[in-house]
Protein backbone atom coordinates (compact mmCIF):
# COMPACT_ATOMS: atom_id res chain seq x y z
CA UNK A 1 0.00 0.00 0.00
CA UNK A 2 1.00 3.33 -0.46
CA UNK A 3 0.57 5.46 1.66
CA UNK A 4 1.96 9.23 1.84
CA UNK A 5 3.96 10.56 5.39
CA UNK A 6 0.97 13.18 6.06
CA UNK A 7 -1.52 9.78 5.84
CA UNK A 8 0.30 7.79 7.67
CA UNK A 9 -1.08 6.36 11.01
CA UNK A 10 1.82 7.25 13.40
CA UNK A 11 4.67 10.25 13.03
CA UNK A 12 7.40 10.84 14.76
CA UNK A 13 6.75 12.73 17.95
CA UNK A 14 9.95 15.48 17.03
CA UNK A 15 8.87 15.82 13.18
CA UNK A 16 12.45 15.14 11.75
CA UNK A 17 12.67 12.49 14.35
CA UNK A 18 10.92 10.42 17.12
CA UNK A 19 14.04 10.28 19.34
CA UNK A 20 13.04 11.74 22.94
CA UNK A 21 15.87 10.25 25.47
CA UNK A 22 19.23 8.87 24.15
CA UNK A 23 22.00 7.69 26.83
CA UNK A 24 25.41 6.10 27.18
CA UNK A 25 25.94 4.46 30.43
CA UNK A 26 28.81 2.28 31.65
CA UNK A 27 28.86 -0.11 34.23
CA UNK A 28 31.42 -0.89 36.84
CA UNK A 29 32.74 -3.60 39.16
CA UNK A 30 33.04 -3.84 42.57
CA UNK A 31 30.48 -1.30 43.19
CA UNK A 32 32.33 2.22 43.91
CA UNK A 33 33.75 2.89 47.67
CA UNK A 34 32.39 5.76 49.65
CA UNK A 35 36.12 7.45 48.73
CA UNK A 36 35.12 7.38 45.06
CA UNK A 37 31.29 8.54 45.40
CA UNK A 38 32.92 11.96 47.41
CA UNK A 39 34.99 12.19 44.14
CA UNK A 40 32.70 11.63 42.16
CA UNK A 41 30.27 14.40 43.81
CA UNK A 42 32.86 16.86 42.65
CA UNK A 43 31.58 16.33 39.31
CA UNK A 44 29.14 19.12 40.52
CA UNK A 45 31.97 21.67 40.24
CA UNK A 46 33.42 20.33 37.15
CA UNK A 47 30.31 20.56 35.29
CA UNK A 48 28.73 23.28 36.79
CA UNK A 49 28.46 25.52 34.06
CA UNK A 50 27.32 23.46 31.30
CA UNK A 51 25.25 20.84 33.79
CA UNK A 52 24.25 23.96 36.48
CA UNK A 53 21.71 21.98 38.74
CA UNK A 54 22.81 19.43 41.15
CA UNK A 55 21.21 17.01 43.50
CA UNK A 56 22.86 14.33 45.80
CA UNK A 57 22.14 10.97 45.28
CA UNK A 58 21.24 8.86 48.74
CA UNK A 59 20.71 5.21 49.47
CA UNK A 60 19.95 3.28 52.56
CA UNK A 61 21.84 0.45 54.34
CA UNK A 62 19.97 -1.68 55.91
CA UNK A 63 21.84 -2.88 59.78
CA UNK A 64 20.49 -5.48 61.96
CA UNK A 65 21.36 -5.30 65.60
CA UNK A 66 22.01 -9.03 66.27
CA UNK A 67 20.80 -9.21 70.08
CA UNK A 68 17.61 -7.73 69.63
CA UNK A 69 17.04 -8.95 65.87
CA UNK A 70 15.35 -5.62 64.85
CA UNK A 71 16.28 -3.47 62.03
CA UNK A 72 16.98 -0.21 60.56
CA UNK A 73 18.25 1.66 57.63
CA UNK A 74 21.17 4.93 57.61
CA UNK A 75 20.88 7.22 54.63
CA UNK A 76 24.06 7.15 53.52
CA UNK A 77 25.75 9.68 50.06
CA UNK A 78 25.55 7.52 47.01
CA UNK A 79 25.82 9.52 44.55
CA UNK A 80 25.20 12.39 42.26
CA UNK A 81 22.53 13.71 40.04
CA UNK A 82 23.62 16.78 37.26
CA UNK A 83 21.22 18.58 35.10
CA UNK A 84 20.37 21.32 32.42
CA UNK A 85 17.21 22.73 32.48
CA UNK A 86 15.23 23.80 29.43
CA UNK A 87 13.32 26.96 28.90
CA UNK A 88 10.07 25.17 29.82
CA UNK A 89 11.14 23.59 33.13
CA UNK A 90 12.16 19.88 31.16
CA UNK A 91 15.26 18.23 31.90
CA UNK A 92 17.39 19.19 28.34
CA UNK A 93 20.44 17.21 29.76
CA UNK A 94 21.32 14.75 32.99
CA UNK A 95 24.55 12.95 34.17
CA UNK A 96 24.02 10.43 37.10
CA UNK A 97 26.57 8.70 38.91
CA UNK A 98 25.85 6.46 41.49
CA UNK A 99 26.79 3.20 43.14
CA UNK A 100 28.52 0.93 40.23
CA UNK A 101 27.15 3.22 37.22
CA UNK A 102 27.61 6.20 35.48
CA UNK A 103 25.28 7.54 32.64
CA UNK A 104 25.02 10.59 30.63
CA UNK A 105 21.25 11.57 28.92
CA UNK A 106 20.16 13.48 26.21
CA UNK A 107 16.64 14.74 26.12
CA UNK A 108 17.17 17.28 23.30
CA UNK A 109 18.43 15.06 20.97
CA UNK A 110 19.48 16.03 17.28
CA UNK A 111 22.40 14.56 15.27
CA UNK A 112 24.13 11.76 16.91
CA UNK A 113 27.76 13.54 15.92
CA UNK A 114 27.03 16.58 17.63
CA UNK A 115 24.72 14.53 20.64
CA UNK A 116 27.40 12.23 21.53
CA UNK A 117 30.27 14.82 21.35
CA UNK A 118 28.74 16.21 24.26
CA UNK A 119 28.07 12.75 26.41
CA UNK A 120 31.23 11.33 25.97
CA UNK A 121 32.84 14.58 26.95
CA UNK A 122 30.69 14.45 30.42
CA UNK A 123 31.83 11.05 30.62
CA UNK A 124 35.85 11.34 30.15
CA UNK A 125 34.98 14.42 32.95
CA UNK A 126 33.40 12.04 34.96
CA UNK A 127 36.20 9.47 34.74
CA UNK A 128 38.68 11.33 35.65
CA UNK A 129 37.64 11.11 39.17
CA UNK A 130 37.55 7.77 39.29
CA UNK A 131 41.89 7.69 39.09
CA UNK A 132 42.84 5.69 41.79
CA UNK A 133 39.70 3.63 42.31
CA UNK A 134 39.67 -0.26 41.78
CA UNK A 135 36.76 -0.30 40.09
CA UNK A 136 36.74 -1.59 36.34
CA UNK A 137 34.19 -1.46 33.67
CA UNK A 138 32.02 -4.50 33.62
CA UNK A 139 29.67 -3.14 30.56
CA UNK A 140 28.97 -0.06 27.73
CA UNK A 141 25.41 0.58 26.98
CA UNK A 142 23.60 2.70 24.79
CA UNK A 143 19.72 3.30 25.13
CA UNK A 144 17.41 5.30 22.36
CA UNK A 145 13.54 6.20 23.44
CA UNK A 146 11.95 6.54 20.29
CA UNK A 147 7.68 7.84 20.29
CA UNK A 148 5.45 7.75 17.21
CA UNK A 149 2.24 9.85 17.59
CA UNK A 150 -1.04 8.22 16.16
CA UNK A 151 -2.09 10.94 13.31
CA UNK A 152 -5.56 9.76 12.97
CA UNK A 153 -8.53 8.57 14.65
CA UNK A 154 -7.13 5.41 17.04
CA UNK A 155 -9.65 3.42 16.37
CA UNK A 156 -8.52 3.50 12.27
CA UNK A 157 -5.14 3.43 13.13
CA UNK A 158 -2.89 0.75 11.36
CA UNK A 159 0.26 -0.21 13.24
CA UNK A 160 1.80 -1.85 10.29
CA UNK A 161 2.20 1.68 8.82
CA UNK A 162 4.93 1.87 11.39
CA UNK A 163 6.41 -1.79 12.07
CA UNK A 164 7.10 -4.46 9.93
CA UNK A 165 4.38 -7.11 10.41
CA UNK A 166 7.29 -9.83 9.36
CA UNK A 167 9.37 -8.98 12.14
CA UNK A 168 10.20 -11.12 15.42
CA UNK A 169 10.10 -8.60 17.19
CA UNK A 170 6.34 -7.79 18.31
CA UNK A 171 4.10 -10.06 19.20
CA UNK A 172 1.07 -10.59 16.54
CA UNK A 173 -1.60 -9.79 18.43
CA UNK A 174 -0.49 -6.15 18.77
CA UNK A 175 -1.33 -5.74 14.96
CA UNK A 176 -4.90 -6.58 15.61
CA UNK A 177 -5.11 -4.85 19.10
CA UNK A 178 -9.27 -4.15 18.97
CA UNK A 179 -8.50 -1.18 21.78
CA UNK A 180 -5.11 -0.52 20.15
CA UNK A 181 -3.22 -0.57 23.65
CA UNK A 182 -0.39 -3.61 23.79
CA UNK A 183 3.47 -4.00 25.21
CA UNK A 184 6.08 -6.75 24.19
CA UNK A 185 9.30 -7.03 25.75
CA UNK A 186 11.81 -9.08 23.95
CA UNK A 187 16.05 -9.54 24.48
CA UNK A 188 18.32 -11.52 22.17
CA UNK A 189 22.06 -11.39 21.28
CA UNK A 190 23.67 -10.66 18.33
CA UNK A 191 27.12 -10.55 17.00
CA UNK A 192 28.96 -7.01 16.74
CA UNK A 193 32.31 -7.62 15.33
CA UNK A 194 34.03 -9.36 17.85
CA UNK A 195 31.84 -8.65 20.05
CA UNK A 196 28.22 -10.06 21.43
CA UNK A 197 25.73 -7.39 22.11
CA UNK A 198 22.93 -7.96 24.22
CA UNK A 199 19.72 -6.14 22.38
CA UNK A 200 16.79 -5.37 24.85
CA UNK A 201 13.86 -3.86 23.23
CA UNK A 202 10.55 -2.78 24.49
CA UNK A 203 7.85 -1.75 22.30
CA UNK A 204 4.28 -0.85 23.69
CA UNK A 205 1.36 1.77 23.34
CA UNK A 206 -0.45 3.59 25.63
CA UNK A 207 -2.26 6.97 25.94
CA UNK A 208 -0.02 10.14 26.77
CA UNK A 209 -1.05 13.57 27.39
CA UNK A 210 0.22 16.24 24.55
CA UNK A 211 -0.27 19.75 24.61
CA UNK A 212 -3.44 18.60 27.03
CA UNK A 213 -4.48 15.97 24.42
CA UNK A 214 -4.94 12.38 25.15
CA UNK A 215 -2.63 10.56 22.06
CA UNK A 216 -2.21 7.89 21.34
CA UNK A 217 1.66 7.06 21.05
CA UNK A 218 4.30 4.04 20.18
CA UNK A 219 7.41 3.69 22.11
CA UNK A 220 10.05 2.40 21.33
CA UNK A 221 12.96 1.74 24.00
CA UNK A 222 16.08 0.24 22.42
CA UNK A 223 19.47 -0.44 24.72
CA UNK A 224 22.68 -2.13 23.18
CA UNK A 225 25.33 -3.37 25.16
CA UNK A 226 28.19 -5.05 25.45
CA UNK A 227 29.61 -7.17 28.83
CA UNK A 228 32.99 -8.35 29.85
CA UNK A 229 35.01 -5.23 28.31
CA UNK A 230 36.35 -4.78 31.28
CA UNK A 231 39.03 -1.55 31.30
CA UNK A 232 40.82 -0.31 34.12
CA UNK A 233 39.99 3.14 32.55
CA UNK A 234 42.15 5.97 31.92
CA UNK A 235 40.98 9.55 30.59
CA UNK A 236 43.70 9.35 27.73
CA UNK A 237 44.85 7.12 25.59
CA UNK A 238 44.06 3.71 23.76
CA UNK A 239 41.03 2.71 26.39
CA UNK A 240 39.29 5.94 25.39
CA UNK A 241 39.67 5.29 22.06
CA UNK A 242 38.46 1.85 22.67
CA UNK A 243 35.44 2.60 24.45
CA UNK A 244 34.67 5.48 21.97
CA UNK A 245 34.79 2.92 19.05
CA UNK A 246 32.29 0.81 20.80
CA UNK A 247 29.64 3.40 22.24
CA UNK A 248 29.71 4.16 17.54
CA UNK A 249 29.06 0.64 16.99
CA UNK A 250 26.11 0.52 19.63
CA UNK A 251 24.93 3.31 17.76
CA UNK A 252 24.95 1.25 14.39
CA UNK A 253 23.23 -1.66 16.25
CA UNK A 254 20.81 0.96 17.43
CA UNK A 255 19.82 2.13 13.81
CA UNK A 256 20.12 -1.68 12.88
CA UNK A 257 17.79 -3.08 14.83
CA UNK A 258 15.45 -0.10 13.92
CA UNK A 259 16.04 -0.50 10.31
CA UNK A 260 14.51 -4.11 10.63
CA UNK A 261 11.48 -2.77 12.80
CA UNK A 262 10.27 0.16 10.99
CA UNK A 263 8.73 0.27 7.59
CA UNK A 264 10.53 1.54 4.93
CA UNK A 265 8.68 4.51 5.25
CA UNK A 266 9.05 5.40 8.37
CA UNK A 267 12.32 4.97 7.98
CA UNK A 268 12.30 7.82 5.71
CA UNK A 269 10.80 10.29 7.61
CA UNK A 270 13.41 9.69 10.22
CA UNK A 271 16.29 9.54 8.07
CA UNK A 272 17.40 6.62 9.86
CA UNK A 273 20.31 6.56 7.61
CA UNK A 274 21.50 10.14 8.55
CA UNK A 275 20.89 9.72 12.75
Amino acid sequence: MNTTAEELSFLPINGAHAIVEMALFVSFTPAFSLNTIKKLVLLGDDLKNSLPKANHVNRFELKIEDDQHTSFSDKVLGGIELQKINEDGSIGWMLRASENSISVHCLNYTLWASVFAEAFNYLKVAFKRLEGSDSLISSVGIMYVDRFVCNKDPSTSNLSELFQEESDWVFKGAFNSKNKLWHNHIGWYEDLGHMSCLNQLKTSASYVNINNNQKLVVTVDHSAIISGESNDFKEDGGSCEKLEEIMNKLHGMNKKVLGRLLTEQVSARINLGGL
